[in-house]
């Protein structure tokens, strides 16, 4: 998904860009650590690179991959 917030101004005329949409298979590839804090709380840290290859151009790339490190705050119930 892509909202542009620009608006581009061409040959004197401003208009807002189209929302864009599109599916694309993707997965990631990473490795953390959970801590348990309390008998019911958990942390975890998590580096992961993230796969998102698109068919089509989405804002101003096709490839949308990227690396991630992550910090959560999860409940156990």
């Amino acid at each position: 998904m892509n909202y542009p917030e620009a608006q581009i101004s061409s040959d004197s005329s401003t208009y807002q860009k189209k929302d864009q949409f599109a599916w694309a298979f993707g997965g990631y590839v990473g490795c953390g650590i959970d801590f348990s804090v309390k008998a019911n709380s958990l942390v975890c840290i998590r580096a992961q690179y993230r796969i998102i290859p698109f068919s089509e151009k989405i804002g101003e790339r096709s490839n949308h991959s990227m690396f991630e490190l992550r910090f959560e705050i999860a409940q156990r119930f």
